[in-house]
């Protein structure tokens, strides 16, 4: 997979991702461009590197003076992480922020989502009413794990007010897999 990135890596210039690449490998204090049949030594010199003390994470945190990194995370998610950092007593600030929206995104994998969310709250999420309470019970523990905001995914620039019963049926369509991409926009816009 590195090899065919490397094969490919010219596609990038003048991207901001190709820019984003070219300042990472100089963070790397990498001197060579990963092109060509240098690519799997660039990718050995890049493991050892991320492998030594120097770029463990915490070590980054501290060199770079970072005073608050905020993950992104599912509204589901235990955040187990957190807590373990939190436990281990080191001081750096590493606070979630939740995304809600990871758990309507891909409408039609809402079941799944939902059902994660549900697991979490601790209530099977059975109508959309529910659901709402459970994204808001979920909003207040990531707030007591640290959490200043919530990161909201905005796919389109639409929105539409949905009378309750019609949000319903949106909601009960996608628990059962049954939704079109239609549905899916007007769920999003309401959402």
């Amino acid at each position: 997979m590195w090899q065919r990135f490397v094969d490919h890596y010219y596609l990038f210039r003048g991207t901001p991702t190709g820019a984003w690449l070219e300042y990472e490998r100089r963070g790397l204090r990498h001197r060579r461009a990963a092109v060509g049949e240098t690519g799997p030594r660039v990718y050995d010199e890049i493991t050892e590197k991320l492998a030594s003390p120097e770029f463990r994470p915490r070590a980054l945190f501290e060199r770079f003076a970072i005073e608050v990194l905020a993950t992104t995370d599912k509204a589901s998610d235990p955040l187990q992480h957190h807590q373990t950092i939190r436990d281990s007593g080191w001081q750096g600030r590493v606070i979630p922020c939740s995304a809600p929206t990871r758990c309507s995104d891909r409408f039609p994998r809402l079941a799944g989502r939902a059902g994660s969310a549900g697991r979490e709250h601790g209530a099977p999420l059975a109508d959309y009413a529910e659901f709402l309470h459970a994204l808001q019970d979920r909003r207040a523990f990531f707030k007591t794990m640290g959490a200043t905001a919530t990161d909201h995914a905005v796919l389109e620039p639409y929105t539409v007010w949905l009378p309750p019963n019609e949000v319903e049926v949106l909601y009960q369509r996608a628990r059962q897999r049954d939704v079109t991409p239609a549905d899916e926009r007007r769920f999003m816009a309401t959402s």
